[in-house]
């Protein structure tokens, strides 16, 4: 490992483009009080207003560290690639407080600031691209935050809210919290702290182009990072689970992902057509949203696992360590490809989703409904397994039928489930 500290302007200035593997976890960082961006914001602002009021000399503030790899071999004239294995979250908020500056600049039509801005979020475009539309962007996020990214980065915020992304906001202008990406609650967050210094600033008497060089200077300078290169020999995927372990703890699902993507690449599959076919499924919002089964309230996601490794098994699963069940169940069955592997999970995850969606007036609306008013979620796994393997409807109907009868009549009986 190679590290040093870096301020913002060596960081994001240079022609290169930060890449986020498919294995890390979506965008995370929070507006509420007390959490990442409000404390991000706070530095920012006293940066800047240390360079507006010259009261003192500036010292460096250090805002973590950013651990990447680079691939071995890297082609002449085409952008530098950097993989980060630990600070994407950092990466990510820097080119998003830069966008939140651009789109101060732009409302006080103050073109020379907009275009510096744009220097640290976009690589110039020549000839040595293999492709110009992906590498210009200094930041390649992972697939589940890329789309609503550039956008962010290439358009107006006017444009983000009410073209691309009407759905999360009220007719007000006002933002919609609940359900609305980190993202893009981060930006909005950011655009509006920044607004509201620079009115500040105007009132007390400082030019309001002024104001956003201050806090542009503030970060690029102000800001500094430690940023520590792996060499060949270290394990990147295996650094970032260890590393936020000892962070914001993983969540399970992010766990198997890093552990399925890791098995992936040294398989030598495509990670990034292996999330694009098959993965991306499981990062809709279906998934993440907790219901309870049980006495447990979890993530579907985390309910889906625990119920396939006991369908596939036949054994019990402790879904407090739900990731490492998942782990040892893949392990067990070698399957020959990932893709084999998540193919077995998808086709419970689809069968999941019924049990969760479907009428009653079916076959699987009719046992799902049973389940539901008894809260039997211990008979999912056997439920999903029928509907994985028995492929005549006639058969199955019948077998719901027998489970069904059985649960009542236990019922009726005052016996256990």
């Amino acid at each position: 490992m190679d590290a040093k500290a870096h301020d913002l302007n060596f960081v994001l200035g240079q022609r290169q483009q930060w890449i986020v593997p498919v294995y890390q976890r979506h965008y995370e960082w929070e507006t509420d009080a007390d959490k990442q961006i409000p404390k991000l914001w706070d530095d920012l602002r006293d940066k800047a207003t240390e360079r507006l009021e010259e009261e003192r000399t500036p010292l460096p503030h250090y805002f973590g560290a950013i651990i990447y790899s680079e691939p071995s071999k890297q082609e002449f004239g085409a952008v530098p690639q950097r993989f980060l294995v630990d600070g994407q979250q950092r990466i990510t908020t820097f080119q998003i407080v830069l966008t939140a500056i651009r789109e101060e600049a732009r409302n006080h039509e103050l073109d020379h600031l907009i275009e510096v801005t744009n220097t640290y979020l976009f690589n110039d475009e020549n000839k040595g691209m293999k492709d110009v539309s992906k590498e210009r962007f200094k930041l390649w996020p992972s697939a589940f935050d890329r789309t609503l990214f550039q956008s962010i980065t290439l358009d107006e915020f006017k444009t983000v809210r009410e073209n691309n992304t009407p759905q999360h906001f009220f007719n007000t202008g006002r933002i919609i919290k609940s359900g609305t990406p980190k993202l893009l609650l981060a930006y909005h967050s950011l655009c509006l702290s920044i607004a509201g210094f620079v009115n500040e600033r105007v009132e007390l008497g400082d030019e309001a182009e002024n104001a956003i060089n201050a806090l542009l200077e503030g970060f690029l300078s102000g800001f500094q990072v430690v940023v520590i290169q792996l060499d060949e020999n270290d394990d990147a995927q295996e650094i970032f689970a260890s590393l936020n372990g000892l962070g914001k703890p993983l969540a399970p699902f992010d766990l198997i992902r890093n552990d399925v993507f890791h098995r992936a690449r040294k398989l030598g599959e495509d990670d990034e057509r292996l999330f694009d076919s098959r993965w991306k499924y499981f990062e809709e919002p279906f998934w993440s949203f907790e219901v309870r089964q049980g006495r447990l309230k979890r993530a579907r996601a985390d309910h889906l696992i625990a119920h396939a490794v006991v369908a596939e098994t036949a054994r019990d699963a402790n879904i407090a360590k739900i990731a490492t069940e998942y782990q040892h169940y893949a392990r067990d069955r070698a399957f020959e490809t990932v893709a084999d592997e998540l193919d077995v999970l998808l086709a419970h995850a689809r069968n999941y989703r019924l049990l969760e969606e479907e009428k009653e007036g079916s076959a699987v609306g009719r046992i799902a409904h049973v389940l539901r008013t008894w809260d039997l979620s211990t008979f999912h796994p056997f439920v999903l397994w029928v509907l994985n393997y028995v492929s005549d409807d006639g058969v199955r109907k019948q077998i719901f039928g027998l489970l069904e009868s059985y649960l009542i009549r236990r019922e009726i009986c005052g016996l256990m489930t």
